[in-house]
């Protein structure tokens, strides 16, 4: 299988297209594409997000996260 990346012609070589062989196919938008920094609200569990998940998890992973820092 191979992946195929597709980008601009530009400097900035902004992405298009990303595919895996003939699984599946990415396309970005490219009108909101943006290489700005991700801010860190993004990210935030929300304020109801309080058990404990399963380490295995994303938000088990959050939250051991928040627990080390």
């Amino acid at each position: 299988m191979t992946d195929l990346y597709y980008a601009t012609k530009t400097e900035q070589r902004t992405p298009r297209r990303f595919t895996t062989g003939t699984e599946s196919a990415q396309d970005y938008i490219m009108n909101t594409y943006t290489t700005d920094p991700i801010p860190d609200t993004v990210f935030a569990l929300p304020d109801y997000c309080k058990n404990t998940c399963p380490a295995t998890t994303v938000c088990g992973r959050f939250q051991a996260e928040k627990v080390e820092t």
